[in-house]
């Protein structure tokens, strides 16, 4: 739910640098709908370098993509993977593998607190691309009140 939250906002911060005058216009929806992450991020990175010198807080846009990529990795791991519990072992175990090169496969004990790192990860990119683009800090979810 975290990621999707990310990839949506992206999406609306895209639209909004390319000048539509919804948050989530249609064309840019079309546009951008089946695009993968990555690319959304190339997308973004050329509307903030086209814009800096107009806008100049965009300026720290290199700082919010690094945090973003860091994000969608701690969010591959999980997705691509998948944990099972170990019943001889009582843990969370992962299989990893990767076939680039040369099969190399592992499996990683996975914590709770793995899964936790994750998600603050997902929740700072977040974060930092709303306080790049509208310009207003989130604080985190663990210190704002409840409702």
């Amino acid at each position: 739910m975290l990621w999707a939250g990310l990839e949506d906002f992206l999406m609306v911060c895209i639209c909004k640098l390319a000048g539509f005058e919804k948050p989530l216009d249609e064309r840019g929806y079309i546009l951008l709908a089946h695009s993968t992450f990555p690319q959304r991020l190339d997308n973004f990175a050329a509307l903030c370098e086209l814009l800096k010198d107009k806008w100049p807080h965009l300026n720290s846009y290199k700082e919010v993509i690094s945090k973003m990529k860091s994000a969608q990795k701690a969010r591959n791991r999980f997705v691509h993977h998948g944990a099972v519990f170990n019943a001889e072992t009582e843990r969370l175990e992962m299989p990893v593998g990767s076939a680039r090169g040369s099969i190399k496969t592992t499996v990683e004990a996975v914590s709770v607190e793995d899964v936790k790192y994750a998600c603050v990860q997902i929740d700072e990119a977040n974060r930092v691309l709303y306080k790049l683009v509208l310009r207003r800090k989130l604080l985190p979810p663990w210190q704002r009140r409840p409702p």
